[in-house]
């Protein structure tokens, strides 16, 4: 997804109602604690999960998304072939500590 959109969206949003928007940009994690602790008044974008319901009031959606793998061309130059989770058990996948995936542990594996 590309963060421009939901965040271009919220400040027109706000700009329209004249409530001026500071942007600031932090890892996911951080910027978790920092609306928890009541430093900043909100987020954005996350998914929504079990824990941060449990912590968090959520808007309705600014955007849709889909979350897709990607990976090198020149390691897989004829495509990559999956039907479940379990055919990457056996690769390194990168992922972006404090996302929602980190903590479901993509499934399990």
């Amino acid at each position: 997804m590309n963060l421009l959109l939901p965040l271009s969206l919220v400040i027109a949003v706000f700009e329209l109602i004249n409530i001026p928007v500071e942007v600031q940009y932090h890892p996911w994690k951080r910027c978790e604690k920092l609306v928890e602790n009541g430093d900043y008044f909100g987020a954005l974008p996350y998914f929504k999960n079990k824990d941060r319901e449990n912590r968090f009031i959520f808007s309705t959606p600014i955007v849709n998304s889909v979350n897709t793998f990607f990976y090198s061309v020149e390691r897989f130059p004829e495509g990559f072939t999956w039907s479940s989770l379990n055919s990457f058990k056996k690769y390194t996948i990168a992922a972006v500590n404090g996302y929602w995936y980190v903590s479901q542990r993509l499934g399990g594996l």
